[in-house]
């Protein structure tokens, strides 16, 4: 009895008088597990469906021990993207390799835990002791499944979201490139939370960074004095900047509420007010909010942007 599978009979023809231990000493494989489940008093045995066809040998070997039969589980197998077998060269990325990378652990278990397994309300996220709680083997498919990159990538920002700021920003600041990125802080925790929802891994920070802190220092420069050449432009850019001074915090909300308040002094607002001051500070139109990105950069650099747009 398979608690996947169910019932399975093979005939007693097909089971031939297989050898226990080569003429070295080496035992064999089924012998040597049987022994090892029997010292360590195994209750279930829960594999890959590759180990079907060697249960009845061993179901033989622990009725020979007059020993009780485990409970037998095999879940079906892993496929690759491609359609193919997962192996060690083709295909399976090392847990070790997902660790460099910066994927979140309890986000690759929750992800695993869906090849061949659904939860009894289909929920895709679920933490690591909500799966403890839903895990049953009468939720496991018999269809072999398969890996896919993007639903990895997927899990693993709904648990970046999941995460306090202070807990995100601890598991960044290990991949984060110093050296590359001088002009962060000692804190990146407002460049962490300004740049948050584009994170799939901890290990992606250094790929966004760049909107911040632009490492191409002269087309920075040409952008922020094409937006100060606008006449228009420099009225929004001088009535937030009056408003960004006079706050007492350098806080994301009340930066974002200063931004407003400029506008409206300048008589402008949507487009019109977020788009320039955007460029000069990031070098592009669309981007997280503005008060994300001013607290992200921190106030010296900003006014630094601001000014060289202004001069």
């Amino acid at each position: 009895m398979d608690e996947i599978f169910g019932t399975i009979s093979v005939p007693a023809s097909d089971i031939d008088d297989f050898v226990l231990r080569r003429t070295d000493g080496r035992v064999v494989y089924n012998f040597g597990v049987v022994v090892d489940d029997i010292d360590m008093e195994i209750t279930h045995v829960i594999r890959g469906v590759g180990h079907l066809s060697n249960t009845p040998k061993q179901v033989l070997l622990f009725q020979a021990f007059e020993r009780a039969v485990p409970v037998f589980a095999h879940f079906p197998t892993v496929l690759g993207s491609d359609g193919h077998k997962l192996s060690k060269r083709a295909g399976a990325t090392p847990f070790n390799e997902l660790q460099r990378q910066g994927f979140p652990p309890d986000a690759v278990l929750n992800y695993l835990s869906l090849l061949g397994w659904s939860h009894p309300e289909e929920k895709e996220v679920l933490t690591r002791s909500e799966l403890v709680a839903a895990m049953s083997l009468d939720r496991v498919g018999k269809s072999d499944t398969q890996m896919d990159a993007e639903k990895l990538l997927w899990v693993c920002q709904q648990h970046l979201a999941l995460e306090s700021l202070e807990e995100l920003t601890g598991h960044v600041e290990p991949f984060i490139d110093r050296d590359r990125f001088a002009g962060l802080g000692a804190d990146a925790s407002s460049a962490v939370d300004a740049l948050r929802t584009r994170l799939s891994t901890y290990g992606d920070i250094n790929d966004h960074l760049g909107l911040l802190f632009a490492e191409d220092d002269a087309a920075a420069l040409s952008i922020r004095r094409e937006v100060g050449a606008d006449p228009e432009a420099r009225v929004v850019l001088a009535a937030v900047r009056a408003r960004l001074e006079a706050l007492e915090s350098w806080q994301a909300e009340a930066l974002s509420d200063a931004v407003r308040a400029g506008g409206g002094d300048a008589g402008v607002r949507g487009a019109n007010l977020f788009h320039p001051l955007r460029l000069v500070l990031i070098g592009a139109e669309k981007g997280p909010d503005l008060g994300k990105i001013l607290a992200g950069i921190g106030m010296i650099e900003a006014f630094r942007r601001m000014d060289e747009a202004l001069s």
